[in-house]
């Protein structure tokens, strides 16, 4: 691979990781402000957007660990292939793991408007 592409590919995962903390950062932020309180049931389910809007500005992140991994994945290789294949497999395995904690963290809306229907507390107070 020439130097040039070295260099090319080097910004660019680069800025996969910078796009990648930006993207759980300020996701986290978002979704924290209403998961991360002790009456996130009764917050939920009413701010659904800004939770969704959380998710998905997380599941950059894990779309770029998956990315960053093949990005490197020709530059790995020329050392040891079967080093280049682990580590693609274990970002691709986390990116996974993230994803379904997204999922986790979408069921939570649902789980808070069954939680209101039951009428037992009003948003603000229990």
């Amino acid at each position: 691979m020439p130097v040039s592409t070295n260099k090319k590919t080097a910004r660019i995962v680069g800025a996969l990781f910078l796009i990648s903390y930006a993207g759980v950062f300020i996701g986290s932020e978002i979704t924290g402000a209403i998961l991360g309180e002790s009456d996130y049931l009764l917050n939920a389910y009413p701010d659904r957007a800004q939770v969704v809007w959380g998710v998905l500005i997380e599941l950059v992140n894990d779309i770029a660990v998956i990315g960053i991994a093949v990005m490197l994945y020709p530059l790995l290789r020329k050392f040891s292939e079967g080093v280049a294949l682990f580590y693609v497999g274990l970002r691709v395995l986390e990116g996974a793991f993230f994803m379904v904690s997204k999922v986790s963290s979408l069921s939570i809306i649902d789980l808070s408007e069954k939680y209101l229907a039951m009428g037992c507390c009003r948003r603000g107070r229990p």
